[in-house]
């Protein structure tokens, strides 16, 4: 399998300044399957109604050990039974670093990946309606949010203290570290139900998110919903990516999906005392996921313009373009001090140099999230193929223990 390597990115695009809250913004629709009809139905005013929902299914992930590793990139073993085949005691007993791929079920369609508390893996299962983990020993636990309810989850993050959040179709869940879900259904932002879509968590361990009726709420470890117009006026912002950045404001994605050419793309910057700046982008961006990166600049994907994107936290704008239909999507910090993120079938990496090498996946069909694992390799988000695929950067990386 062979690596493609493009050298340090020219910049397509600079641009210093910011514009006020009145300026245009936007994201690109990736993986949210809502009809116009649902989701104006959706925007009225409805309470919100925290529930405590219990379903909870337990197994043992099905796997087969491999004995042969692919070329160094891709490791381990798939699909089998419900033991541990061909394992020696005190030897490579996790199953993340001897394990290939994770096969879900038909329809499932993953979306979002992050590690948790005793290095489980958590994700989304936006066709399957649930949240799941899998512990290092490869066993299952799944989290039915709501039966027979189109609950759409999206992202998915871990907070310290080991509780995982969650956002849907127009909620907001948590799970708590003893496995209690608790889910807040159509929570209501002045006379509109919100939509929540990009997960965050801030340096005081509160939980903020992406609002797409053009909002960026959070929540305190009260349960109280606080939220910050940033574009009160304009309806439909899709907002899929928000992080924390080096300087100790929130930094997310914007696009403006009722712009018919879809030119209003820009990267938003909101204090945690609410005060909201905006960065324009090129037509047609797309501006998808961001990142925190380890040059203290945010790092952004941009789908529509088949870009990655770096912005310091002072707002000068560089862009790095990918080869012709590259389209990335999901983007993280790794152990190495680069990017790494998802395209359609490929995984990528940037230096924080701007030098971009991108793998093909053998079997890939559509990725969405990335997340790094304890050991410094990464797990991807194959929604298409409903299934979760291990990736070893076949170079020197640092655990994160």
């Amino acid at each position: 399998m062979a690596a493609i390597s493009f050298p340090s990115g020219v910049s397509a695009f600079s641009a210093r300044g910011s514009i006020d809250r009145d300026g245009a913004v936007g994201v690109l629709v990736v993986g949210r399957r809502v009809s116009a009809g649902a989701e104006s139905a959706m925007r009225a005013k409805s309470p919100a109604s925290p529930e405590m929902l219990g379903e909870i299914r337990t197994s043992i992930l099905s796997r087969i050990i491999t004995g042969v590793l692919m070329a160094g990139l891709l490791v381990g073993c798939s699909g089998g039974s419900t033991y541990a085949h061909g394992r020696t005691p005190g030897k490579n007993n996790n199953y993340f670093e001897s394990t290939r791929m994770i096969d879900l079920q038909n329809g499932d369609f993953p979306s979002f990946l992050t590690f948790g508390a005793h290095d489980s893996l958590w994700f989304t299962e936006n066709g399957g309606n649930l949240i799941a983990r899998v512990d290092p020993a490869g066993t299952v636990t799944q989290y039915t949010i709501q039966a027979d309810n189109n609950n759409d989850p999206q992202d998915i993050i871990s907070v310290p203290g080991g509780s995982i959040w969650f956002t849907g179709l127009a909620e907001i869940g948590k799970i708590s570290p003893d496995g209690t879900l608790k889910v807040w259904h159509e929570i209501s932002i002045g006379s509109a139900v919100g939509l929540p879509d990009a997960l965050a968590v801030g340096r005081d361990g509160q939980v903020w998110y992406t609002d797409d009726g053009g909002h960026i709420c959070h929540i305190s470890s009260t349960d109280n919903f606080a939220c910050y117009a940033i574009h009160p006026s304009t309806k439909d912002i899709w907002m899929r990516g928000i992080t924390m950045g080096s300087d100790g404001a929130l930094w997310f994605t914007e696009d403006n999906l009722t712009s018919i050419a879809d030119t209003q793309n820009a990267i938003g910057r909101l204090t945690t005392a609410g005060k909201y700046s905006q960065w324009m982008l090129p037509p047609d961006s797309g501006p998808t996921r961001i990142a925190a990166g380890p040059d203290g600049a945010l790092w952004f994907t941009e789908r529509g313009g088949q870009r990655i994107g770096r912005i310091t936290t002072s707002g000068v704008i560089t862009q790095f373009s990918l080869p012709r239909g590259v389209y990335p999507f999901d983007i993280v910090s790794g152990p190495d001090r680069a990017l790494w993120f998802t395209t359609d079938t490929r995984v990528g990496r940037i230096t924080t140099a701007g030098r971009i090498t991108l793998w093909p996946i053998p079997g890939a069909q559509q990725f969405g999230g990335i997340a790094v694992a304890p050991d410094g390799s990464l797990w991807l988000a194959d929604g298409l193929a409903n299934t979760l695929r291990h990736f070893v950067p076949p170079l020197p990386i640092q655990h994160r223990r």
